[in-house]
């Protein structure tokens, strides 16, 4: 499992001059929002009526990003096979069940052409994680995406739920596993679009900063949640390493 640690909130000083906080933002990062409560309304309706695809209900897209270099793992993780299915296959047949909309971010479209989901070329190559989370955000139809690496071949439908199920309680609805927060398994609303450019164009890379932006929300899901549905926590885990691969293959394959 790899996780990153979110830093105290901060004063990011070259972004809040820039940019003004939105009407509606309490001084504790919260809001009063007639979009985000019916965005709950509508997770809790879905949970009830047993629909699987809920990310059709809350209004969300689903986003893979996949623009990796593999480069501690020396061969390209988007296609590595595990238990017969590619990671990324592995991600979309997850991502099939919970979503009508899917998203592919990556740095060029032609391997993934044959696989019937729309793909797009990352608008800011070379810039992480933020450079593609800023393209799955500018190109989705929904105003909120639910975001995972192409490298995480064990995702649980159930611990993905819980995040979709608390979409509408904040911008970016993240896990905190004791104390690490884990970007790539949360949800992002298009407010974060202007932070993330603001973050990417002053190489400020890290997810755990835009947490910090006092003028978006966070609402951390703990662990112990998920451990519920997932007590090994394998939906958090990708691989970047030889070692990682083996890990993964042991889970999978036996």
């Amino acid at each position: 499992m790899r996780g990153w640690a979110c830093p105290t909130p901060f004063f990011i000083g070259s972004i809040r001059e820039k940019i003004k906080p939105r009407k509606g933002v309490g001084e504790d990062g919260t809001r009063a929002s007639n979009n985000l409560e019916g965005l709950s309304r509508r997770a809790h309706q879905a949970e009830r009526s047993g629909s699987s695809k809920l990310g059709l209900e809350t209004g969300m897209t689903g986003l893979i990003m996949a623009g990796g270099k593999s480069r501690r793992l020396g061969q390209d993780k988007r296609f590595l096979i595990l238990g017969g299915k590619s990671c990324l296959q592995r991600v979309l047949d997850v991502y099939k069940v919970l979503f009508d909309e899917i998203v592919i971010v990556a740095d060029e479209k032609e391997p993934f052409q044959s696989l019937g989901v729309r793909v797009v070329e990352d608008m800011i190559p070379g810039k992480a994680t933020l450079g593609g989370l800023y393209t799955g955000l500018h190109h989705a139809g929904s105003d909120r995406v639910f975001a995972v690496a192409v490298d995480m071949p064990s995702l649980s439908i159930e611990a993905i739920r819980i995040v979709l199920e608390q979409a509408g309680k904040a911008d970016i609805v993240i896990p905190d596993l004791n104390g690490k927060l884990q970007p790539m398994h949360a949800v992002y609303s298009k407010a974060c679009l202007p932070y993330l450019k603001k973050l990417v164009d002053a190489s400020r890379l890290k997810v755990q900063e835009l947490c910090a932006i006092p003028e978006l929300s966070v609402h951390r899901i703990p662990q112990s949640v998920f451990e519920r549905v997932d007590p090994g926590l394998r939906s958090f885990f990708n691989i970047n390493t030889p070692e990682d691969l083996a890990r993964a293959r042991k889970w999978i394959e036996g």
